[in-house]
This record gives C-alpha cells, structure tokens and sequence, in this order.
C-alpha cells in the first residue's frame, strides 16, 4: 500500500506524518500484543485508580496485578484475563489519519487526541470487534510511531462528524473540552452532539444517534 499525506474528512494534508499504509490502522497510546484493556468491563472504583494511581509509562496490567497481589479491595478478586479483548483494537486510518465509524468511536478518538503517542499498527484483523465496534488485530507485525497535529486532527475529526448530520452550527473552537457530549436540545427537539465549538444534530444513521 502506498504512502500518502491526504486522509479522511478531506483537508488533511500535514494532520498526520510518517505513515506507510494508505489504508491500515492506528492506535493512541503504547499497549500489549496480548490484548486492549476493555474499560467498560471496569468498575466505576477500578477505573478511578487507573487513572489516578497508574504511574507514567507503567503498563496497566502490570499495575492491577500488583494492586490484586497486594489484596486491594478493588482488585483482588479481579479476573484481569477477561478485562482484556482478544487482540489490539485500532481504528481505520487512511494516511495515518484515524476514521470514526461511529458516534462512540468518534468519543474515544477525541479524549485521546490530548498529545499521546499515535502508532501505525500492522496486524490481521479479526471477525470481532471492539467495544465500540473498533477493529481488533491480531498477529501483530509492526508498529510505528507517527507525528501528529492535535489541531488538525481535531478538525479533520469535525469534518469526518459533519457528514452524518443535517444540522450543524458553530465554528471551531480549540480552547473547548476535548469530550464529545451529547444532550437533548429543547429548542431543536432533538439529541444534539457538541464538540470544539460545533453542535450536531440530525444523525443520518443509527451510528451516529446518541441512546
């Protein structure tokens, strides 16, 4: 597959550099051949300490192994195999740039796209999916690190969010929360997503609704 500078959403020339795949996989984050950590399989407690015990650069299950060990409340009769999907899950990427398929994904890419590493992942993907319906690779055959513009990630992620809406009002605002959130809009009658500045409402497919 060749290599490009143009990805999804159009525009996108510099958002992401040093991909190979034309179409392949990205992941935010460094991880595990033996599997992504599924955080919706966590308990409310158990992601608490993840994210305010987890040392810099410590591999999470390295940490919940020693929090179970050590006979934390939380943890110790934690399954942790199964808090693992069978794989890596990765979004699609074209150029290294990261595609949304979905309302969910669109959530977990933006609160990733906070300066964390970005990797090109090479691997077999498998009949099952993620969490949020995320490939999920197996046999992992390369991985590298790729450079990327927050800002123009952010806006190519608005771009990919404006073509599965009829309604879309704002302008971009980087100051703005990183999360995607969603709300009933008494005005519209309707479910609205907000992000960066812009609402969305009118989802042209069931993927993009918010329940």
């Amino acid at each position: 597959m060749g290599k490009g500078t143009s990805g999804a959403g159009g525009g996108s020339a510099g958002v992401v550099t040093g991909a190979k795949n034309a179409d392949g996989y990205v992941r935010f984050g460094d991880f595990s051949e033996g599997g992504s950590l599924n955080y919706r399989k966590l308990t409310a407690r158990q992601r608490e300490d993840l994210a305010d015990l987890l040392e810099p650069g410590e591999d999470p299950r390295e940490a919940m192994e020693r929090w179970k060990r050590n006979g934390d409340r939380t943890w110790k009769d934690a399954d942790i195999d199964s808090l693992y999907e069978e794989g890596v899950s990765v979004f699609k990427a074209k150029n290294g740039v990261p595609i949304a398929e979905n309302l969910t994904q669109a959530q977990s890419m933006a609160v990733r796209m906070d300066g964390r590493q970005m990797y090109e992942v090479d691997g077999k993907p498998q009949k099952n999916t993620g969490q949020d319906g995320e490939p999920v690779l197996n046999g992992i055959t390369g991985k590298r690190e790729l450079k990327y513009n927050k800002e123009k990630l952010e806006k190519n992620l608005i771009s990919q969010m404006k073509k599965h809406y009829t309604d879309i009002q704002g302008d971009y605002d980087p100051s703005a929360t990183d999360q995607i959130h969603t709300f009933w809009d008494d005005t519209k009658k309707k479910r609205t997503v907000s992000y960066k500045g812009y609402t969305f409402s009118g989802a042209k497919s069931k993927e993009w609704e918010d329940y």
